[in-house]
């Protein structure tokens, strides 16, 4: 719609009310276009990942990981299943949150649909293990 000259832009608007302040830029570059906003966001959801620096640290790690092959790396050198502790987790609130989570993490690092589900010969599919 930004491209076809239908939104109008707001930036002096979204600049006025320090909204720039306020969003993620991220999420404002769905609505933006050369420097321009032209939407402000509203009911949406944004993931995040939550670390336990010592956690991290008591396990060797200065920093959080920074693509999937260091989360993984991490996560498994921070578990420690004898005392209880997970060295990753997904939240659940009962209806399989945890599963949509995965999935934006897991595009969040660059994986496509074809890593997640993978077509079987017979037509089928089966979730990327």
């Amino acid at each position: 719609m930004i491209d076809q000259g239908i939104c109008a832009d707001l930036s002096s608007i979204f600049t006025a009310q320090k909204l720039d302040k306020v969003y993620n830029p991220r999420l404002l570059s769905m609505l933006s276009k050369n420097g321009k906003v032209y939407g402000i966001p509203m009911k949406i959801y944004t993931i995040g990942l939550a670390y336990n620096m010592k956690l991290l640290k008591e396990a060797g790690f200065d920093t959080p990981p920074k693509t999937w092959d260091e989360l993984v790396t991490i996560s498994k050198k921070a578990t420690n299943r004898g005392a209880g502790i997970a060295g990753f987790s997904f939240i659940t609130d009962g209806a399989n949150a945890g599963g949509w989570h995965m999935t934006v993490i897991a595009y969040d690092f660059g994986f496509k649909d074809t890593d997640i589900v993978v077509k079987q010969p017979d037509g089928s599919t089966r979730r990327f293990q």
